[in-house]
């Protein structure tokens, strides 16, 4: 699969943001208060979706990759520094 070109955050990455933000302070033992997402890219998959989110939280700036195998769901897999090369 490939990802897609950068794209600009709409409603529903932001609702994914909102959707891991509880999961991401458990990982990162912060308390964000939110996550704004910045950029994204998307890879189709079978089963749902993958997300490479730039997200600010809370002046920290790091790339969340994130499962969305259903519109409702959503699980972050991975967490990248920004200067990463996942946006090249």
């Amino acid at each position: 699969m490939l990802w897609s070109q950068l794209k600009t955050p709409d409603p529903a990455i932001r609702e994914i943001c909102d959707k891991v933000l509880s999961q991401v302070n458990q990982d990162t033992r912060k308390n964000y208060m939110s996550l704004m997402p910045l950029v994204y890219r998307e890879e189709q998959l079978s089963g749902g979706k993958n997300y490479k989110i730039l997200v600010n939280g809370s002046n920290d700036y790091f790339v969340i990759t994130v499962l969305a195998p259903t519109p409702n769901t959503a699980m972050v897999t991975d967490y990248m520094d920004p200067m990463a090369k996942c946006f090249d």
